[in-house]
């Protein structure tokens, strides 16, 4: 749950491969073009759909990612 759900879905799309399979001003969700059972959910914290009381920017998100090659990941992103 974000502030910014296009700029953070563009940050997921361009460093980890993932790509866009539905896509609105409040919610976009991606899936792994690697790996299809992969998939993240980008969700603007203060939508009306989001109940009330859960209405709050996400903290303490740790995701792990696992590559076969993560010198070769490393490389490509720098």
């Amino acid at each position: 749950m974000v502030v910014d759900v296009a700029a953070t879905a563009a940050f997921y799309v361009e460093h980890f491969r993932l790509e866009p399979l539905f896509e609105s001003d409040w919610y976009v969700h991606l899936r792994s073009s690697e790996d299809r059972k992969v998939n993240l959910g980008v969700v603007r914290y203060d939508h009306p759909t989001i109940p009330a009381e859960g209405r709050a920017t996400t903290q303490g998100l740790l995701i792990n990612f696992e590559v076969r090659d993560v010198d070769a990941v490393h490389e490509r992103l720098e």
